[in-house]
């Protein structure tokens, strides 16, 4: 049995009440075409009656013949009017059934957005938590190497420090792509993305699979980013490669432009109106089983069990198609291969702007603290200016360049944070600012009352406490 899954646009708890809705209204709409319908050819076939028997008694010249063309008549009339009514009921059902159907699909996309919205939202709390403890892990780690001179002590914590790194690594994928927008956009054609992708997979896939690269002349720019398309098609072409038996077979990647009108709609019902690339991706490998194709783009679900695989590739595919308001479906058969399409909005000649983001100046000595509460901003889609000292965001901040936040520690090596506010006071650069302490007497001094720009977080601070602050000023 084909199993299909459809991930279109993004549905939510409150999409169910406007399904039913349309459903009605879908189903109401064909019923009231075909009454009318049906309306007419009765008065059309009455008024022919009527002429007929003004034109017939006219033309008759006995009784019996009058009756004889009224029965031919009524006849004819039963004939005509029964036929239209009985392919006017069979188109009726037939419209019926289809947006059904249609309303089906709507149906279980809302049920499997929910859940991924669900599982992402668990993941990235999850990782939070995580990249708190890490935190205390890598300044630990610090200290040790600083007290101990052991080679045999100094190499484990090495290999603590190496696993650390790599759950960091792990961490930081689950809090980027759990988000809804791309950071840097820009207008790119899909070739270059394919030209690159046919050099890697000659160079990294085996001899033994085909890879077919299939382009329709003059297709349609994108506007997103570059690199998370790539990771988009990489990420599925290594999915086709791993599903084929003994690294033998074929894999075909098609990209063509798609037009999405009243004409063809009903074979899109997860697209809105408009111009789309469209990617397939192809195998004719193992396939999938139906019980796991509502499952392929949760986070941590993996069939790869022999393969090692980590269970975040689709998921991070789907993110990032949401991302750049598209759509992709997947198509599968046990022992008949696999079908993924991808469709994404075309950049067409009017300019699309790029999503906004606020660009923050974290000022912090600290290398450890500094990297990880760079991930933790630009996961949410802050663009993050780094400096390790006051001077040095001075001259940053008075070379016309704008920011939107100032996030830095009180306690800096060149100078503290009221010498710091002071010092942009006088040069005039208003921009909101966030000073980070673990010292009370900051928070018991009113030295910073003057400043109405100015904000204190105390360490140790949640991440959430930042980002809610950072909320009340962006």
């Amino acid at each position: 049995m084909l199993a299909k899954q459809q991930l279109g646009r993004t549905l939510s708890a409150n999409s169910m009440p406007e399904i039913a809705h349309d459903s009605r209204r879908l189903i109401d709409r064909p019923a009231r075409t075909a009454a009318l319908i049906a309306g007419g050819y009765v008065l059309i076939s009455l008024c022919y009656i009527h002429v007929s028997d003004r034109l017939a008694a006219l033309m008759a010249s006995t009784t019996a013949q009058m009756e004889t063309i009224a029965l031919v008549k009524g006849s004819a009339f039963v004939v005509i009017t029964g036929g239209l009514l009985f392919g006017l009921a069979l188109w009726l059902l037939r419209r019926i059934a289809t947006r059904e159907q249609e309303i089906r699909c709507q149906r279980d996309a809302l049920i499997a957005a929910q859940g991924r919205a669900t599982a992402a939202l668990f993941a990235s709390t999850v990782a939070h938590d995580i990249n708190n403890l890490l935190s205390g892990i890598f300044g630990s780690l610090d200290l040790l190497n600083s007290y101990i001179d052991d080679p045999d002590a100094n190499r484990l914590i090495e290999i603590i420090h190496n696993c650390a790194l790599k759950a960091k690594d792990l961490t930081k994928g689950l809090l980027s792509y759990g988000k809804s927008s791309p950071k840097k956009w820009e207008r790119f054609k899909p070739e270059k993305l394919l030209v690159e992708m046919k050099e890697y997979t000659s160079q990294s896939f085996p001899r033994t699979i085909d890879f077919n690269l299939r382009i329709d002349r003059d297709v349609h720019e994108i506007m997103g980013n570059y690199n998370q398309i790539y990771q988009v098609i990489l990420n599925l072409c290594i999915n086709a490669k791993d599903a084929l038996p003994e690294q033998t077979g074929l894999i075909s990647v098609t990209v063509r432009n798609l037009t999405v009108n009243t004409s063809n709609i009903a074979e899109f019902p997860s697209l809105e109106f408009g111009k789309y690339v469209h990617f397939i991706v192809e195998d004719n490998g193992s396939g999938i089983e139906p019980k796991n194709i509502g499952k392929l783009f949760e986070p941590y679900f993996t069939t790869k069990q022999t393969k090692g695989g980590t269970g975040l590739g689709l998921y991070i595919v789907y993110n990032i198609v949401q991302a750049h308001q598209g759509t992709i479906e997947v198509e599968s058969k046990p022992g008949s291969g696999t079908r993924f399409d991808c469709y994404l909005p075309a950049a067409l000649s009017s300019p699309v702007s790029a999503i906004k983001t606020d660009i923050i100046m974290l000022i912090e000595d600290e290398v450890i603290i500094s990297d990880l509460l760079t991930e933790l901003l630009e996961s949410h889609d802050y663009d993050v200016i780094n400096v390790s000292r006051a001077e040095e965001a001075l001259k940053i901040l008075t070379e016309e360049l704008k920011v939107s936040v100032i996030i830095t520690d009180f306690h800096l090596a060149d100078m503290n944070g009221f010498a710091f506010t002071s010092k942009l006071h006088e040069l005039g650069i208003e921009i909101p600012i966030i000073i980070t302490s673990g010292d009370n007497n900051v928070f018991t001094n009113d030295v910073f009352a003057q400043f109405n720009s100015v904000k204190l977080l105390q360490k140790p601070f949640e991440f959430d406490d930042l980002l809610n602050l950072l909320k009340t000023i962006c």
